[in-house]
């Protein structure tokens, strides 16, 4: 294979460095249309107490059954 691994680093970057010079130049000459500032809305932040509260709905089920019988026959 390669008698000099060592050089394998420098030649990887070079091979990089000629590849993004490559792909830049690849630019558009148009100049893309100026964009108007999109309209936003703004809220003010004011500070004051809020009641902490927690509503939790759901089933409760027994995790043991109990069967209560009577020990006389009537």
């Amino acid at each position: 294979m390669c008698e000099n691994v060592e050089s394998l680093p420098e030649i990887a970057a070079i091979l990089v460095l000629a590849g993004t010079l490559a792909l830049g130049g690849c630019a558009d000459e148009k100049a893309a249309p100026a964009v108007a500032a999109p309209t936003v809305s703004v809220i003010i932040v004011e500070s004051g107490r809020l009641p902490l509260t927690s509503e939790l709905s759901g089933r409760t089920t027994p995790y043991r059954i109990a069967e209560i019988r009577p020990r006389v026959s009537a």
